[in-house]
């Protein structure tokens, strides 16, 4: 059974309350907790109790956590797109009721579930409610909150205002206690970061010592993780691990963490990247000289597939596809890869400016230090 700070004080509540929808409303933020941690079957279990007993809508608020719990559940078992449909529900209910609290907790977790399913522009239009309606108490929001828009600033490539992110969600979740949510920020910071030096490495080297430090904060995420005894985020970690293992050059390391992801199809993004992972592998053993195997992914592998991916995703799955059809001699592949590689940045590209642009209300310090 996971614990931290976080649980302990919910558990504690929940004992000393006599109160259904005190009680009520703590074991939803506990199943939910449960559910970020990894412990899915217990928090299925008390999601079920809470259902037996509030099931009836008695309590409009029991209800609205209730599903957020579940929307949490969704998202970190499956990383299923239904969890944005259950959240947005709640959101909405929220909101509706004028409730300021749980506006200010749905808001924040659907502007991260949306952000994740690259929907930015609800991303943004979620977070801006969240803002709006977060107090000085509401730790659990606000440090989700600024963990999503780290990630964001990083997607747009604006390293320096993700990082003061970063270090408010940091901040709140320390607050908070809640050690799922430190290991989603260690990860997700230690992540981000792996996947802009790979679209950087597509036109140049990225310096030794950049990779070394983006190697040692993955080994980092990896290590809390196993001391906080989560597993919400593994396949997550073996992603980044492996990625940095490619930019190191270390081919055969890389390969024995993602031949068994892809062989399980191991879900790393709410999308399916299954494509991205195959890409990987044919680039790999391309690179270690095991030209066979390399085709034998290379063959595995439809161009549609990889141009069905997200233009970033593209971006790094076509340049390993072309340089892999290189090596094993395959001009025609290779350069219809490099083709499809050009448009894809060009893709991605227009994505980033359309996401700095809405992120311009939140780049200052301004917006920052309203969390």
């Amino acid at each position: 059974m996971p614990t931290s700070p976080y649980l302990d004080h919910l558990t504690a509540a929940i004992a000393q309350s006599s109160d259904p929808t005190v009680q009520g409303m703590n074991r939803a933020l506990r199943a939910a907790c449960y559910a970020r941690h990894g412990s899915f079957e217990e928090a299925e279990s008390e999601i079920a109790s809470l259902r037996a007993q509030f099931g009836d809508g008695r309590n409009g608020r029991v209800t609205i956590t209730i599903m957020c719990a579940e929307a949490q559940l969704i998202y970190f078992k499956d990383l299923g797109d239904q969890a944005r449909d259950r959240m947005m529900r709640a959101q909405l209910l929220s909101v509706a009721g004028r409730d300021a609290a749980l506006s200010a907790l749905t808001s924040a977790w659907l502007a991260h579930i949306c952000f994740n399913l690259h929907r930015h522009e609800e991303m943004v239009r979620s977070a801006k409610t969240a803002l709006d309606m977060i107090s000085s108490g509401d730790h659990e929001a606000a440090s989700r909150l600024a963990l999503t828009f780290g990630d964001a600033f990083y997607a747009a490539d604006q390293l320096e205002i993700g990082n003061r992110w970063y270090s408010k969600a940091r901040e709140r979740a320390v607050k908070l206690g809640d050690h799922s949510t430190i290991a989603a920020l260690t990860y997700n910071r230690a992540a981000m970061g792996t996947f802009c030096h790979r679209l950087h490495a597509v036109h140049s080297p990225v310096e030794p010592d950049v990779l070394r430090r983006s190697a040692n904060e993955v080994r980092t995420a990896i290590n809390y993780q196993a001391i906080a005894q989560l597993t919400s985020l593994q396949a997550l970690l073996d992603y980044s691990m492996a990625s940095v293992q490619m930019l190191l050059s270390n081919y055969a390391d890389a390969i024995n963490l993602l031949a068994p992801m892809a062989a399980s199809l191991s879900s790393t993004s709410p999308l399916n990247r299954a494509a991205a992972l195959r890409c990987d592998l044919a680039y790999c053993y391309a690179k270690s000289g095991d030209l066979v195997r390399a085709k034998e992914h290379l063959d595995s592998i439809a161009n549609e597939d990889v141009t069905k991916l997200m233009p970033d995703d593209q971006v790094v799955s076509l340049a390993a596809l072309a340089s892999a059809a290189e090596a094993c001699g395959l001009a025609e592949r290779s350069m219809s890869a490099k083709d499809a590689l050009a448009v894809a940045e060009a893709e991605h590209q227009a994505a980033v400016s359309a996401l700095r642009d809405n992120l311009k209300p939140f780049s200052d310090s301004t917006a920052i230090n309203r969390l």
